[in-house]
């Protein structure tokens, strides 16, 4: 099976995080694209023995462990100890300490931290206080956390308590049109299907730069084999991604973009635009945004529609599965719906209650957002997504 990103892209990419570990006292903050998925090529690098080995030589291979807070706005130190627990002993037991299992263990454990973006946000910084302090006192820790947007223009995060965490930043370039191309064609290997070349093309030269795009592109492909290049750059579904890479990123950064998408050189563009390459050369680095350049100025003159609230609210995987029923015209069955939104890892991560929850959060989101949709539920079958008219 071809992997995701190219072999070249991906190892430069897990050297980094190898090189912090490989150091004491090391911590890494690495900065990604709205709406990418650090988490996909973290759980590749978890299951890359043969890289693993190559990359840390004749070191011991450290216990890598990922932290999830899901964008949950009061995840807590509590919580992080919960997972570490699960993964290191199989056990929720609420007497775990991590402090204690530092203080007493050897081999050194490597925490990939993700979905922290709503905690940080929102000035939050209990989390990485904790966090600094651990980092402060053992050597047999690193904390390497991932996040998706400019976190360095929240007041007070660079002025905050937490030095350690902070001792290395890196900025993840979005992806080139070779990795994109070479990704397109994972997708193609894993739905079993073939996109035509001109198609292709045309996908990784108008998508160039974000997976998560390509994704629904090649998505639409699958499920309509005879599509065009204008529908896909038209389909509402692709639209309302584009517009969700746009809206993740902070007011300054949208005002450079808007600036471009106006042929106007703005006096500034910042690091976070620069490093990840969402600029290049004065040009927006996701090709796709000049497309929808008139949606994206609806969007900001209309800052307060229901659209624009529901997309604030959603979580990347709320505003997935909102998508995957968007898309779907008939009922989605629960298990079409964890293939899709846990991928490789549906099996162990679906539960009834799993999806209940993450259906439960979205109802509440679309009634808080006033939107004119309805998630029904039909007993035995599944969901459907069904319209209000008012």
């Amino acid at each position: 099976m071809l992997k995701p990103i190219t072999e070249k892209t991906f190892e430069a990419m897990c050297k980094q995080w190898v090189d912090i570990i490989n150091h004491e006292r090391d911590h890494g903050l690495f900065i990604w694209a709205p709406l990418e998925a650090p988490s996909l090529r973290i759980r590749q690098f978890f299951a890359d023995k043969e890289l693993q080995v190559k990359l840390f030589g004749k070191k011991e291979i450290p216990a890598l462990i990922e932290v999830n807070g899901e964008e949950i706005e009061n995840f807590s130190f509590e919580d992080l100890e919960r997972q570490v627990n699960f993964a290191l002993e199989g056990t929720t037991d609420t007497t775990f300490s991590l402090e204690k299992v530092l203080s007493q263990r050897k081999q050194k454990l490597a925490l990939f931290i993700i979905g922290i973006d709503s905690l940080l946000k929102n000035q939050r910084f209990e989390l990485m206080k904790h966090l600094n302090t651990l980092a402060e006192r053992y050597e047999n820790v690193s904390f390497l956390f991932f996040v998706r947007f400019d976190v360095m223009e929240i007041p007070l995060f660079n002025s905050y308590q937490i030095p350690h965490l902070l001792s290395e930043t890196f900025y993840q370039k979005v992806f080139s049109e070779k990795d994109c191309m070479h990704f397109l064609h994972h997708m193609e290997q894993s739905w079993n299907i073939k996109v035509n070349k001109k198609l292709s093309n045309d996908i990784a030269k108008n998508f160039q730069g974000h997976l998560f795009l390509i994704k629904a592109a090649i998505r639409l492909a699958r499920d309509n084999p005879e599509i065009s290049i204008e529908e896909i750059l038209d389909s509402p579904a692709l639209i309302r991604r584009g517009l969700g890479v746009f809206e993740g990123l902070t007011a300054k950064d949208q005002e450079t973009v808007l600036s471009l998408l106006h042929n106007k050189i703005p006096s500034s563009i910042s690091e976070y635009l620069r490093k990840t390459g969402l600029v290049q050369n004065n040009m927006l680095g996701i090709p796709y945004w000049y497309r929808i350049k008139n949606d994206i100025f609806r969007l900001k003159n209309h800052d307060n529609s229901i659209h624009h609230q529901l997309e604030l609210q959603f979580t990347s995987l709320e505003r997935e599965t909102f998508d995957i029923f968007m898309e779907t015209k008939t009922i989605v069955t629960r298990e079409k719906l964890a293939k899709t939104i846990w991928r490789n890892e549906w099996m162990e991560r679906y539960s009834n209650w799993a999806i209940d929850q993450l259906i439960h959060r979205i109802r509440e989101k679309i009634k808080k957002a006033g939107a004119p949709y309805e998630i029904v539920t039909k007993k035995g079958e599944g969901f459907y997504l069904k319209e209000i008219k008012k």
